[in-house]
C-alpha cells in the first residue's frame, strides 16, 4: 500500500512527503504550513484509508496522527544528513562543504579517486537515491576516453560532471527545468569541467545535434517510454543507452519501450527496489 498512501497524502497535503522504511513497517510522513490543514489532510486520509481497508477486506491501517514541527531552516537542513559517499569503484561525492577525506575516518582516500564537489541545491541528483548511484556505475563502467555523451533530466549535473572527469571528450546535459540547469552549470563550473559539459534547457534531446556514444536517462518511466526511440536514434552505433528512475515491478514494460526502440542485449541492474536498464544500438 506504500505507493497509494503516499499519493493520497500527497493529494491531502499538496505537498511531498517522506518515506521511512523499517523492517516491519512503513512510515509516510506528508507536511503542511498549519495544525489546521495538517488536522484537515489527516482526517480526509483517515477516510480514505478505512474505505481502502474495507473494499480490500484487510485489517485497517495505522490511522494517521498530527504532529506539530519546531520552525527551522528546511533549505539546508538537510545538509546535515548528506555526506561523502563512495560510488562504484573511483567515484566519490562530496558535499561542497564537506572535507575530504572525512575527518570521521568513516572513508579512507585513494590515489586514484575521482572527487566530484557537489551542491544539489534544489536539483535531484545527490547520489545517495539508488538510480543515481545505479547511473554512476554504469557510467563508470561504459564511458571510454574520447566519447560524446547525454545526460538527459541532468538535475543537479552529477552525472555529466562524472562522465566528464572519467574521460569523455564532450557532455550535453539537459534538463527541461530552469532552475536545475543553472544549478548544473554552477557544479559543472565548480568541478572545473565547464569546457566539456553544456548544459541545455530542452525536451530530451529536441534540437540536439549531436550524436552520442552514451547516454544516460535518470528520470521516470513514462518520459523513458515516450523519449525511447528519440534517445536511441541518437546513439553511434554500439553506443549504450543507460536508463533508470525505474521501480522493479517496472522492468518488464520499461525493457520492451527500449526493445521496441530498437536497442539490442538489454539488461538489468538493481539495487534495493530500483532498476537501471543498459541497452545497446545496434553495431551497422
Amino acid at each position: 500500500m506504500e505507493e497509494v498512501v503516499a499519493e493520497l497524502v500527497t493529494e491531502a497535503t499538496g505537498r511531498g512527503v517522506s518515506i521511512c522504511q523499517a523492517t516491519n513497517e512503513v512510515t509516510i510522513t506528508g507536511y503542511a504550513k498549519t495544525l489546521t490543514t495538517a488536522q484537515v489532510a489527516c482526517d480526509t486520509v483517515e477516510v480514505v484509508l478505512g474505505q481502502i481497508a474495507a473494499e480490500m477486506q484487510i485489517p485497517p491501517l495505522a490511522a494517521p496522527v498530527v504532529e506539530p514541527l519546531a520552525e527551522e531552516d528546511w533549505a539546508t537542513a538537510w545538509q546535515h544528513y548528506y555526506h561523502p559517499l563512495r560510488i562504484g569503484r573511483r567515484l566519490v561525492i562530496k558535499p561542497r562543504w564537506e572535507a575530504w577525506p572525512p575527518e570521521d575516518g568513516s572513508l579512507t582516500a585513494h590515489c586514484d579517486d575521482i572527487v566530484i564537489e557537489l551542491d544539489p541545491q534544489m536539483a535531484f541528483g545527490t547520489g545517495t537515491h539508488p538510480c543515481t548511484q545505479l547511473c554512476l556505475e554504469a557510467t563508470e563502467t561504459l564511458v571510454a576516453t574520447g566519447d560524446i555523451v547525454a545526460d538527459v533530466g541532468c538535475g543537479s549535473g552529477i552525472l555529466s560532471i562524472a562522465a566528464a572527469r572519467l574521460g569523455a571528450k564532450q557532455v550535453v546535459a539537459v534538463d527541461n527545468d530552469p532552475v536545475a540547469a543553472e544549478i548544473a552549470a554552477q557544479n559543472v563550473k565548480h568541478n572545473g569541467v565547464g569546457g566539456q559539459v553544456r548544459v541545455v534547457i530542452a525536451e530530451g534531446l529536441s534540437g540536439i545535434p549531436e550524436d552520442f556514444n552514451l547516454i544516460v536517462a535518470n528520470i521516470n518511466p513514462a518520459t523513458i517510454s515516450s523519449l525511447a526511440r528519440e534517445l536511441a536514434s541518437h546513439l553511434l552505433p554500439g553506443g549504450h543507452l543507460v536508463a533508470s528512475g525505474i521501480v522493479v515491478e517496472q522492468a518488464d514494460d520499461q525493457t520492451a519501450a527500449l526493445t521496441r526502440a530498437g536497442l539490442v542485449d538489454i539488461h538489468t541492474e538493481t539495487r534495493q527496489d530500483w532498476i537501471c536498464l543498459i541497452g545497446r544500438q545496434s553495431d551497422c
